[in-house]
């Protein structure tokens, strides 16, 4: 989650592949108004609400069914990598998600979204 100069809050998850300027590639982006926390942490879960954006923003990136955000991507040849572990790279352009959906869009814009995320717990 992060929040653009405008105020609006940025909803997105990331991979572990990177593009070739070393950009980690994100799974969706979700351009929210009024995210609000509803319980901090109840039985290990967070659970957050807020509303999609009613203006036509590109920032709106959400995959269809079977969407694969790794097509395409190479394993990283670069052995002097800065990375510490062993990584994809995925095509340019492919970084920032799905492409812009305007019909995905439509039909979902000032539509209230839960958001659940998952704490692991050890112990």
């Amino acid at each position: 989650m992060h929040t653009r100069e405008d105020g609006q809050s940025i909803l997105s998850s990331k991979t572990d592949a990177v593009d070739q300027s070393r950009d980690t590639a994100r799974a969706f982006t979700l351009p929210l108004v009024g995210f609000t926390m509803r319980n901090f942490i109840s039985d290990g879960h967070m659970f957050f609400t807020g509303y999609v954006l009613a203006d036509d923003d590109q920032d709106f990136r959400m995959p269809l069914a079977g969407w694969d955000p790794y097509k395409g991507a190479e394993k990283c040849p670069d052995e002097d990598c800065d990375f510490d572990h062993e990584h994809r790279i995925v095509p340019e352009g492919q970084w920032a998600g799905p492409k812009h959906n305007k019909d995905l869009y439509k039909a979902t814009k000032g539509m209230k979204v839960e958001v659940r995320i998952t704490i692991p717990w050890s112990e």
